[in-house]
């Protein structure tokens, strides 16, 4: 990834940096599994999990993103269909859309952020 964006900057070819916009996702997912994967082996030190916990930061950090721009998505359609409309609101509450669904998925990438891949929730 990091090799497309120097040929980016020394040919001044774009096919590069399509390069890395596709690696991109390709490189969240993999840090994303890195993690988890540090996280659940246990017989290599406590420096492997430790690292495995702070690789899940940034999982948690989208996760948190997620779930706010999806509460306030919420949040905004209810205000204006109880409350008060604002003139630059259109819709109904139909409008609600991805809010519902976009808070669900940043909470479950928030719970699994630091979470060993083994363990259970209690029930």
């Amino acid at each position: 990834m990091p090799l497309s964006l120097l040929l980016v900057g020394l040919t001044q070819n774009g096919f590069f940096f399509l390069l890395f916009l596709a690696s991109l996702p390709l490189v969240v997912l993999y840090w994303i599994d890195l993690g988890r994967e540090l996280r659940s082996t246990q017989s290599r030190g406590t420096f492997i999990h430790t690292l495995g916990i702070l690789m899940g930061v940034p999982q948690a950090l989208f996760g948190l993103a997620c779930a706010g721009i999806g509460l306030s998505i919420v949040a905004w359609v209810l205000y204006n269909t109880f409350v008060e409309r604002e003139p630059q609101y259109t819709g109904g509450l139909l409008t609600l859309g991805i809010g519902p669904v976009l808070t669900l998925f940043g909470a479950g990438w928030l719970r699994s952020a630091f979470r060993t891949p083994g363990a259970s929730d209690g029930a």
